[in-house]
């Protein structure tokens, strides 16, 4: 930002200010206009980051030369940074030509500065037959937000010099990836961003009370140091402990403007915060403002803790350990790199007053085994003393605990039976729920002004050691600690004796680590004088029953069977050179304990759920929260239970088939579920007759247990498939196509893709190119991606029925029973002589008949298992439909069909896939990975938590035309619904067929339905809605009543008076859907997403529901998911409407994933 004869220029990089602190952007304008009022402001001096932009600058330097040895100097540009001619050169330079321009200078509007490269692309523009996208040097070693809005605001820039916008840009990141940005889906984002900036910038005025809030903000950039001694000058409420921005500005509409006013205040309620809430901040703010001027704060006990607060906290053993993880989350899947442990122990070496241990892992591999280590340890000091206990500081440790075992499947049993023995205690939890203390955070760094002095580290806080860690790994320290001999090695040999003294950055977090170590075990001794003081009782925790049944023991066994034989797959790999460099083998092995990995442990998941919060449990749809009501009978030396439970949560009630009563050990079976209205339910279970009296409470909650699906013939396929490629090198069938994600092979050698509209205009020829393709596939994978409408199903069952007249046997699978028969029940009236079958998932033939008739479907037959008769074999079977744990079974593998079409592929894990590949000679993925997604539970390593269909695309949005077929067209969507979908999730290759431009609502006095075709937004205001909305309630009802005057003409031009068939209601969250269905009148068809995939209608109503995407359950990235929000708007034929706050799209974003999102609704309701 300068200012330039009397006029304000604008940079990219002042956009970036702003997109992280509007505050940090007022203070640079304010340090233009009104230099005098910076006087005695200092701006934060960074030295780091000025090393880094030295750095950056040379990293530049590096890359221009790259390109001149490519191009020649002769056709690579350097424009000289005076702006007094820069801009004349850069545009001659453009005009001339050149592959590539250094340092151009672009101007528009009021926007310039210097983009670091220019290249040339092929394409039609201004220029001529050639235009330039923005290439943009980072030291970073991935793509950061802010990279991509500096070059969305380059290529803005471009457009008006050479009159075309480029589609895409281009990161040069630190390790010479080159990091290719599709602009499209990041364009709203930007011009959203740039008129937020603008207004900010046009109503700029310098007065004090015109300055943002930096109470609102986390990141204030430069003006970080200002910005804290602002807010304590103005005693901001932002100072209140536990205090959410949301609180805080439902405290400033209420007319309390200060932590003192909060304090003192004798207001009762406020309107958004609940009176318990209130209470507590009040509590909260009260003990702050006491506490100021103190040398240390006040605090009190709270004595009334329900077993969380002190009464929590266990008696000390002489082995108790008190632990820290440092983790690093910017690396993909994040990275616990130290994990350190003070303990009591005056003969072993020490942190600073205590004993110490540490374990590093600066790579994956390392990790893995710092974290057995580390259990290895812990676990051998409980078998000495079963009353130790692991003492640590919020739920970092146990996250990452849990997830390292499930993700690595190692020291699963000791880490289940440490839980279960609730060996884990967290201060956090206790110190929150026992006292009230004096300070702004409860923070370890902030509670420990009770019981000790000032730190004196050079890393200061949990996110200053983030950043340390980063800046060592960016300038090359991973590398260096791995490959020199004073590294890891070093270490490894000797952990005691290691110098530290070559390894500056990692001793001082090292001595960061130790601080919090040692500041935890301080911390157990002061709360334990406190409990002391304050006579509070220790209260054990309940202990999970671990007693297990005769047909587990078994089921036990033969697990173990398995586990000896992945164990020593996993051996091979790790000790052979070869098949360590083998990307088919790591595949492989990735895969090899993956259903372990989804079926994590009950313990796991029974912890997990007891660390959060009501809200959280309300929102977990393996929980049946508050069961009130319950009424008790005797069965036997059984107890029926029956209670009342509030369907507005989202329980999946065909899944929970029995569940633990949260705090006990009681296990609740037999469970089901009856409605009694919208939003009451009705739940039923049985329990021990042994456990009446501790049932006996206002009201219970069930924690629901997985349903155990047993996956042994899976996994030991896994290990079959595997072992053999260990042995032999050998890849099946369309196996070596998979796991090299390979384009498809044919017979012959040519290919037969690629398979476009423009190549085969015409629907036959069309139709007729892809029965041939598919016909001479040769033992390979090919897949068919389906956008929405685009005929994917009408797709299949054409080229099913011609591969199946030519002879071939044909598979049809996918994880839901329903997708296969939607696929199978269309085969029967153009295959009235083949042999169908249908193989599970519908009980016994007289529940399958039911639905599927003899006399409507008289060839198609139904096997309840992969069991055959004599008379009809398998092999005579000319259609097979059936799930993987069907296809996965010898029978399949000893008759392998000819082709394996696995519908919905983009929900089937990959693993599947690869357990089912010697069951077909070739295999078709069809799907949308666009759409809705696979459900995953398990933490995975790359690539074992993709998708099939996710996998083979590596991450495409659109199938290469060479790898396979994208059906370009679409038959539901009218162009006007089409296009933002295309533009956005489609690369702009999804076409509406022309006959859906017929399509259109005809009304004759719209009021709120505009418009006739497309997508339109209609605002709503509301606040502190999360989960329901009265309001948009009642606009829908509005919108429907409006609708239902008018009338829908079809693709065929024939015309019909709206009714409620013709309208779907959409919207994000159980307890919206059942309020709609409650209020709204008719027959109308309402539901979340989930229920609507591969449904249509004439209009599509979403309703957004929150009205603050901060509070709103499950957040940014669920309530604006790119597939989720592809699925709602696709099932309009004419008109999607979408209701919501206007406010909604007023959100802080963190990653270039949630950049996309919001991007993509800002782009629907612009």
């Amino acid at each position: 930002m300068q200012k330039i004869n009397e006029t304000i220029i604008y940079s990219a990089s002042d956009l970036m200010v702003f997109m992280k602190s509007p505050f940090s952007s007022w203070m640079a304008r304010l340090s233009i206009d009104y230099p005098e009022r910076r006087k005695g402001i200092e701006k934060d001096h960074d030295e780091l980051m000025g090393l880094l932009a030295n750095k950056g600058n040379q990293h530049e330097l590096l890359f221009l030369n790259e390109m001149i040895q490519r191009y020649g100097s002769r056709h690579v540009a350097v424009i000289n940074p005076d702006q007094t001619t820069a801009k004349a050169a850069t545009k001659v330079a453009m005009e001339e030509g050149y592959q590539v321009i250094f340092q151009a200078y672009l101007k528009r509007d009021d926007f310039a500065g210097f983009a670091d490269f220019l290249v040339r692309r092929e394409g039609n523009s201004n220029l001529g037959n050639y235009y330039y996208e923005a290439w943009d040097t980072k030291l970073s070693k991935s793509t950061k937000p802010y990279f991509v809005m500096q070059l969305c605001c380059y290529s803005w820039m471009l457009e008006k010099v050479q009159g075309k916008r480029p589609e895409e840009a281009v990161v040069v990141l630190g390790d010479k990836q080159q990091s290719r940005i599709r602009l499209p889906a990041y364009a709203s984002y930007f011009d959203h961003l740039k008129e937020q900036f603008l207004v900010s910038q046009k109503d700029f005025n310098g007065k004090q009370s015109t300055m943002p809030d930096p109470a609102f903000e986390s990141d204030h950039g430069a003006w970080s140091s200002y910005a804290k001694e602002l807010m304590e000058s103005e005693d901001s409420l932002a100072l209140v402990a536990n205090m959410r921005k949301t609180q805080l500005k439902r405290l400033h509409e209420g007319g309390i403007q200060t932590l003192m006013m909060l304090a003192q205040t004798d207001v009762q309620s406020i309107k958004g915060i609940s009176p318990e809430t209130f209470d507590k901040i009040k509590a909260q703010a009260d003990i702050q403002l006491r506490s100021k001027g103190l040398d240390k704060p006040l605090f009190n006990v709270l004595k009334q803790d329900n077993g969380k607060g002190l009464s929590a906290l266990p008696p000390s053993s002489e082995k108790d350990i008190f632990f820290d993880i440092e983790g690093h989350p910017l690396v993909e899947g994040g990275l616990e790199y130290l994990w350190g442990a003070s303990y009591h122990d005056k003969q072993a070496a020490k942190g600073k007053e205590y004993a110490f241990k540490d374990w590093w892992g600066n790579n994956q591999e390392q990790e893995k085994k710092a974290f057995e280590d580390f259990i290895d340890w812990t676990y051998g000091r409980w078998q000495q003393d079963s009353a130790m206990h692991i003492y640590h500081y919020a739920s970092y440790e146990i996250t990452a605990i849990t997830k390292l075992s499930t993700r690595n499947q190692t020291k699963l049993d000791e880490v289940a039976e440490l839980l279960r023995a609730g060996v884990f205690i967290d201060l956090y939890k206790i110190v929150k729920n026992g006292l009230l203390i004096g300070e702004p955070k409860y923070s370890i760094k902030n509670v420990e002004h009770l019981y000790r002095g000032k730190r004196t580290t050079d890393v200061a806080n949990g996110g200053e050691s983030i950043v340390f860690y980063d800046n060592w790994r960016e300038q090359g320290g991973l590398d260096k600690w791995v490959n020199d001999d004073t590294g890891y090695k070093s270490w490894l040999a000797n952990p005691v004796g290691f110098n530290w003294s070559a390894w500056q950055a990692l001793n001082d977090i090292r001595s960061y680590n130790i601080d919090d170590c040692e500041s935890t075990l301080e911390l157990v001794d002061w709360l334990r004088e406190r409990q002391t003081e304050f006579g509070v009782c220790y209260k054990p925790a309940e202990v999970i029953d671990t007693i297990q049944s005769d047909k587990q023991l078994e089921n036990q066994e033969k697990r173990e069977v398995l586990a000896a034989r992945q164990k020593e797959l996993i051996e091979r790999f790790e000790f052979g050179e070869q098949l360590k460099t083998d990307e088919q083998a790591a595949t492989l092995m990735s895969l090899l304990h993956f259903y372990d990995r989804e079926r994590k442990p009950n313990s796991y998941a029974y912890f997990e759920r007891l660390g959060k919060t009501d809200e959280e449990l309300f929102d977990d749809d393996t929980v049946i929260f508050n069961v009130s009501g319950l009424k008790m009978t005797y069965e036997e030396d059984k107890l029926l239970c029956v209670g009342l439970f509030n369907k507005d949560q989202a329980v999946r009630t065909d899944k929970i088939k029995s569940a633990v009563v949260k705090g006990s050990d009681i296990k609740a079976n037999k469970i089901t579920f009856l409605d009694i209205n919208e939003h009451v339910g009705q739940v039923k279970f049985v329990v021990k007759a042994e456990n009446e009296e501790a049932l006996k409470q206002s009201t219970l909650t069930l924690f629901g247990e997985d349903v155990r699906i047993n996956t042994s013939t899976l996994e030991n396929r896994l290990c079959e498939i595997t072992e053999d490629y260990f042995d032999n090198g050998r890849l099946s069938g369309a196996l070596k196509t998979i796991l090299n994600q390979a384009n498809p092979h044919f017979r012959g050698g040519s290919s037969k893709l690629p398979i476009t509209r423009m190549r085969y205009p015409v629907g036959e020829d069309y139709m007729s190119a892809m029965t041939a393709a598919i016909s001479a596939m040769d033992n390979s994978c090919l897949c068919i991606q389906g956008p929405p409408g685009a005929g994917k199903t009408f797709t299949a069952t054409e080229v099913i029925a011609a591969l199946v007249k030519a002879g071939k046997r044909i598979g049809i699978l996918s994880n839901s029973h329903a997708v296969i028969m939607n696929l199978l029940k269309g085969l029967p009236t153009k295959l009235p002589d083949a042999n169908l079958v249908k193989v599970g998932g519908y009980g016994v033939i007289k529940e399958f008949r039911e639905l599927f008739p003899e006399e409507k479907y008289s060839n198609l037959n139904y096997r309840s298992s992969m069991s055959f008769t004599q008379k009809t074999p398998y092999q005579k079977y000319d259609v097979i439909g059936a799930t993987v744990y069907q296809f996965a079974k010898q029978i399949a593998y000893n008759d392998p069909v000819d082709y394996l079409f696995v519908d919905e592929a983009s929900q089937v894990a990959l693993a599947n896939l690869i357990v089912v590949t010697g069951a077909a000679n070739n295999i078709i993925l069809m799907g949308d990975q666009m759409q809705l997604e696979q459900p995953i539970q398990g933490t995975h390593p790359e690539p074992a938590g993709k998708s099939a269909l996710e996998f083979m695309l590596k991450g495409q949005s659109v199938i290469p035309s060479d790898q396979g077929v994208f059906l370009e067209r679409t038959f539901r969507m009218h162009p006007n619904v089409c296009k933002p979908l295309s533009e956005i999730v489609y690369e702009g290759k999804l076409q509406a067929d022309k006959q859906t431009k017929k399509q259109s609502i005809n009304l004759s006095s719209p009021k709120l339905v505009t418009q006739p075709t497309g997508i339109i937004s209609i605002p709503v205001k509301h606040q502190y809605n999360t989960q329901s909305s009265m309001q948009e309630v009642l606009k829908v009802q509005q919108i429907v009543n409006e609708l239902k005057t008018g009338s829908f003409t079809n693709n065929k031009g024939q015309t019909h008076p709206i009714t409620d068939d013709d309208i779907l209601i959409v919207a994000p969250y159980n307890m919206q859907v059942n309020l709609l269905k409650e209020k709204l009148k008719g027959s109308l068809k309402i539901g979340t997403i989930d229920k609507f995939q591969g449904q249509e209608a004439p209009v599509v109503i979403i309703s957004m529901t929150a009205s603050n995407v901060d509070e709103s359950p499950r957040g940014l990235d669920f309530l604006f998911s790119i597939n989720r929000l592809n699925v709602a708007v696709s099932r309009a034929q004419a008109l999607a409407i979408i209701v919501m706050n206007k406010e909604l799209k007023e959100c802080q974003i963190s990653s270039l994933k949630q950049m996309e999102s919001v991007g993509f609704y800002l782009r629907l309701i612009q």
